[in-house]
This record gives structure tokens, sequence and C-alpha cells, in this order.
């Protein structure tokens, strides 16, 4: 199954990929498996003698973290980030632009479909993990830190 399953309402999971923008190109990461992104906000709490048994609660900072889950590929063909690219942009510190969104086009040169809602900031690579399993392919996951807003565009 792929593509959108209802334009309005559904979009199918196997079609959302994270995107990075260096430079002005924007790439998929090359054989990813997952795609995550999770949004959180700080609750503060407050509380007075008026407040009772109660603690009053308001809105706080909102934080933003992504992940995906791939195998590891370096320099490969098509227009995909490879590992050894992500691992300089790890290495360097570098903040990149990040787009959650649908892709477009054939493997291996997925492009954004950018006539889909989609998310997107800028982040730093916060951490990386290599996987080797006797038995099967070696993967890697990427763990990114938003700095700033994510949009919904």
């Amino acid at each position: 199954m792929s593509g959108i399953v209802n334009q309005n309402t559904l979009v199918y999971g196997g079609d959302m990929m994270l995107f990075i923008t260096i430079s002005g190109t924007t790439k998929p990461l090359a054989h990813s498996s997952s795609a995550k992104l999770s949004v959180s906000r700080d609750i503060a709490k407050y509380s007075s003698k008026d407040s009772g048994n109660y603690n009053g609660k308001r809105p706080g900072l909102m934080d933003w973290t992504a992940s995906s889950d791939a195998l590891i590929t370096w320099s490969p063909t098509g227009t995909t980030l490879g590992t050894d690219a992500l691992w300089n942009y790890y290495q360097n510190g570098t903040l990149v632009s990040l787009v959650f969104g649908v892709k477009s086009g054939t493997s291996p040169s997925w492009t954004h479909n950018t006539a889909i809602k989609y998310l997107s900031g800028q982040a730093y690579i916060s951490s990386m993990d290599f996987n080797a399993d006797n038995s099967g392919m070696a993967t890697y996951s990427i763990n990114l830190d938003g700095n700033g807003a994510l949009t919904l565009t």
C-alpha cells in the first residue's frame, strides 16, 4: 500500500519521511525504516492560599525532537542522504533544516511532496546509535533536537 489514503483525512505511514535541507537541497534519509517527530510542552504549576487543595496549571514553553531508524548506507546513489553525510553534520554541529512530510517520486530519488501539509524546523543531530547484529543488516538510529519553532505548512 502506498500513497495518500484520503487526502482530507489519512496519510499512509510508509510515505512519511524525515527530510534534511542543507544548502538549499532537501533530501530524505537513505533507506529509513521509521520516522518520528515528538512535540512536548512544559506545564507550569502554581498555587496560592486561594487554590485550595489543587494546583493551578498553565502552558509553558514547547520543545520538539525527531528520530529515524535506517539501514547504514555509505554514499548512496540517488538523492538520499547517506550515513556518512549525517555523521559529518553531527561531528560538525551543523544546524539542519528538517521536514517531516510525505515523499513523492521513486526510490532512491525521493522528493518532499510540498502539496501535502508538513512540519518543519531547524535542529541539531544530538545522537547517532549504530547497530550490527550478526544475522542482519547494519542499522543506525538518529536523534535530532529542535532549535526554535516547529511550523505546520
